[in-house]
């Protein structure tokens, strides 16, 4: 079988999405920047938690990194940036 991209190991973004994950209400934030609305509530959630980063591939928050201090990166930039290879 043919893969688009090449397979990586989730086990570690799962582990620490399972100890320092937090929730956040994003009712008192509300904005209206991405070109696909639905991407919107990623930016909002950001903002609420105060956070710098997003790790996603959807080219609409891509196409908005730097909004608010706030970068996005695709997956596999944030596994060679912040995860140590094993």
């Amino acid at each position: 079988m043919s893969y688009k991209f090449s397979p990586i190991d989730i086990r570690e973004i799962i582990e620490l999405l399972a100890m320092y994950g937090e929730v956040f209400e994003t009712k008192n934030v509300s904005v209206s920047v991405c070109a696909d609305p639905d991407d919107d509530k990623f930016i909002e959630c950001a903002i609420a938690s105060e956070s710098t980063l997003i790790v996603s591939g959807d080219k609409h928050l891509l196409n908005i990194t730097g909004y608010q201090n706030i970068s996005v990166l695709k997956p596999r930039e944030f596994m060679n940036n912040y995860l140590e290879k094993g």
